[in-house]
Formats: structure tokens, C-alpha cells, sequence
């Protein structure tokens, strides 16, 4: 089975436990124990929650990766 990861983290709570890095550790192994493969990452540093409208995030849109 194939994995895909969309990690983000807002700016205002980059803290050691939400940090993009350790979503990706923590993804890695759940796809590692499952015997899955990494499909594809999509990362979001420092964009906000604060809004539902996925038209302000390029990465869900296929923008960036």
C-alpha cells in the first residue's frame, strides 16, 4: 500500500513535539510498521489553521511539494 504525508505546522506553534521534522519521524514509522511504502510528501511549513478554504494552500491544490 501506498503512504502520503501532509505535514504543516502553523508559525506560532512550532514546538519540538508539532515540528515538521518530527511528523515526518513519526510518519516513517507508522509506514515502516505497516510494511507500507512512501508515496509522496507534502509539506506546509508555517501556514495557518485558521481557515477552511484549501484555496490558500498551494500544496493540497498540487502547487508545491
Amino acid at each position: 500500500m501506498k503512504a502520503v504525508l501532509y505535514a504543516r505546522v502553523s508559525s506560532e506553534e512550532q514546538v519540538a513535539r508539532y515540528s515538521i521534522d518530527a511528523q515526518r519521524r513519526a510518519f516513517q514509522t507508522l509506514v515502516e510498521g505497516k510494511g507500507w511504502t512512501i508515496y509522496k510528501e507534502y509539506i506546509e511549513p508555517g501556514k495557518s489553521a485558521r481557515t477552511a478554504n484549501t484555496n490558500k494552500r498551494p500544496v493540497i491544490q498540487g502547487g508545491d511539494s
